[in-house]
């Protein structure tokens, strides 16, 4: 089964549950000429442009208010606005400047807390949404804290019980919430396993112990990526190290947004354990080589998937 082949299916539609979009500015030095760019921006955008380039419709859930919210719309293009929420409050904003070659932080503007309505009006689209959808993606507020944790268990109990395949992509207040409402497949990186406190340190025993932890507490299956070691999963009652081939980076921010949209695109069509590992892994690889964060070229990551190792693993 080709994991990245066009679907005949109409029944394509991903949400994607986002509380914090952001807009992007960014300046860049090309040729010697300096140039900005403007880009919407934010967790469940990155995760949402991924979706597209695998083929899926994303419907990102998401408020929109403010001036940032006027340009953040015209920003999406010719994605789906029907998970957008109107809001009194501005959208978040960032400025960075690299044209220097590295990443110099401007300006950051975060978004502020959501008032009650919104969320209300958040948490309805997306269950409606959502429940049109056979995979809903759930992505963290990008550090703004806009919702209370609260929300992602109840966003996540609600869905399921919708009969929804949850993704999470989660750490912190907002992992231990989305777990008491149950996740159907949690990804997330080694170092926020550590930090979460569930894994003693990313040594990979220690990562088997802490995905069995995350298990225990409502996560199903649960994908950790380790960085340039690779990542380790936990499918049903199956166990795996995945390895992609090792990339030039451009920019490793995005990969786990781009692996994290893999997952829930395999889940949609319905891959097998080992075409889904490689497709999430081949996915993350090659966001690496591009500027764009979760950005892709389908016939490249085509490509890329049965180069990417997958073994099964004993955790006896």
């Amino acid at each position: 089964m080709n994991p990245v082949s066009s679907d005949s299916s109409s029944d394509t539609e991903i949400a994607v549950f986002a509380p914090s979009t952001h807009v992007s500015v960014t300046l860049e030095r090309n040729a010697g000429v300096d140039e900005m760019h403007l880009h919407a921006a934010g967790q469940g955008l990155w995760v949402a442009r991924m979706l597209t380039v695998l083929g899926d419709d994303p419907i990102l859930c998401t408020p929109v208010g403010g001036e940032t919210g006027v340009a953040l719309r015209a920003l999406l293009g010719d994605m789906s606005t029907k998970g957008l929420v109107a809001c009194s409050i501005p959208n978040g904003s960032y400025i960075h400047d690299r044209r220097a070659g590295e990443r110099e932080v401007i300006a950051t503007l975060p978004s502020a807390n959501l008032d009650r309505h919104v969320i209300d009006e958040l948490i309805s689209a997306t269950l409606a949404c959502g429940f049109g959808s056979p995979v809903v993606v759930i992505c963290g507020s990008n550090l703004d804290a806009n919702i209370e944790p609260a929300i992602y268990e109840s966003v996540c109990h609600n869905l399921r019980a919708g009969g929804s395949i949850t993704i999470a992509d989660l750490s912190g207040d907002d992992l231990r919430a989305a777990l008491a409402g149950g996740i159907s497949l949690l990804k997330m990186s080694d170092e926020e396993l550590v930090a979460g406190g569930y894994s003693a340190s990313d040594d990979a025993d220690d990562v088997l112990v802490g995905i069995e932890s995350l298990r225990k507490q409502g996560a199903g299956d649960v994908v950790v990526s380790c960085g340039e070691r690779g990542s380790i999963a936990a499918l049903g009652q199956a166990w795996y190290r995945v390895t992609a081939p090792s990339m030039s980076v451009t920019d490793h921010r995005g990969a786990g947004d781009s692996m994290t949209a893999a997952l829930a695109h395999g889940r949609r069509v319905g891959l097998g354990d080992v075409d889904l590992l490689q497709l999430a892994a081949g996915a993350a690889a090659l966001n690496v080589t591009r500027h764009g964060l979760a950005s892709g070229n389908l016939a490249a990551i085509s490509r890329m998937v049965p180069l990417v190792k997958v073994e099964a693993i004993s955790t006896r």
